[in-house]
């Protein structure tokens, strides 16, 4: 059987942590399953969404190789989305650019640190990257902008049958 739901709880447990440029500590976890948002107020930003889609993305899960007796390695696309703030606050990128360069570069020292093997030997992240975006609609099609990243995680599940 498949640790996926193991591996999101696993992501979502996972803290980013770095200083803003206003000196503000900033630890965050994500919101996943039972606890996603279906919508984000600006009070409640910055925040993370282990989302099953995003406004560009979606949750897939590709079998290769498949061998008869059901033995093939799935490959999992994830997608961890920021929203930092909504567009409309503040002055777009020039005012978030060093907080989102310092969510990346905290974003990736978690990401050497996370180890999904505690869930699984059958799991391993081939890639994760992240990509800075001021066009971020939430929800899908309501017309509210943030700015924020896009985090897709690409996992390959060895045999999850």
């Amino acid at each position: 059987m498949s640790n996926i739901g193991d591996f999101y709880a696993l992501l979502g447990a996972m803290s980013v942590t770095f200083t803003a440029q206003d000196g503000d500590a900033i630890a965050l976890t994500a919101y996943y399953d039972d606890n996603l948002r279906n919508s984000v107020q600006a009070s409640g930003t910055p925040c993370r969404l282990l989302l099953p889609y995003s406004d560009r993305d979606v949750m897939a899960a590709t079998v290769q190789n498949w061998q008869i007796g059901n033995v093939a390695p799935v490959t999992w696309t994830v997608i961890d989305q920021l929203l930092w703030r909504p567009v409309a606050l503040g002055q777009g990128l020039e005012d978030s650019a060093q907080d989102l360069r310092e969510y990346m570069a905290a974003y990736i020292t978690a990401v050497m640190s996370f180890d999904a093997s505690s869930i699984s030997d059958r799991m391993i992240t081939e890639s994760v990257t992240i990509a800075l975006r001021d066009d971020i609609m939430f929800p899908s099609g309501s017309g509210n902008w943030y700015i924020g990243a896009d985090v897709t995680w690409t996992v390959i599940e060895d045999d999850p049958v």
